[in-house]
């Protein structure tokens, strides 16, 4: 039980210290790219690599969505992730 406490404590650290590390980044980059674009990469990439690695691990059955619409899926999950993230990239455009 206490390695997996201890391991679930190193993965918190290295989630606030990357998610931490993305503001001081996103400062420089702000200034050569505007936030729209900016989003569109950062997601766009991360998304593709994702589904590669889950079409890797879990095969045809890992991208099957059992009868549900994929656009609904991929409206939702834009409006979760990209708006978030755009917004924060946005505002911290304007704030500068």
């Amino acid at each position: 039980m206490k390695n997996s406490y201890s391991m679930g404590v190193i993965c918190c650290l290295i989630a606030t210290f990357s998610w931490g590390a993305t503001f001081p980044i996103m400062t420089s980059a702000l200034i050569h790219i505007d936030p729209y674009t900016f989003t569109t990469l950062r997601y766009g990439f991360a998304g593709i690599a994702l589904a590669i690695a889950l079409w890797l691990r879990e095969g045809e059955q890992g991208l099957n969505l059992k009868g549900e619409r994929i656009g609904l899926a991929w409206l939702l999950g834009s409006a979760a992730f990209v708006g978030f993230g755009f917004f924060v990239f946005l505002g911290q455009k304007m704030a500068h």
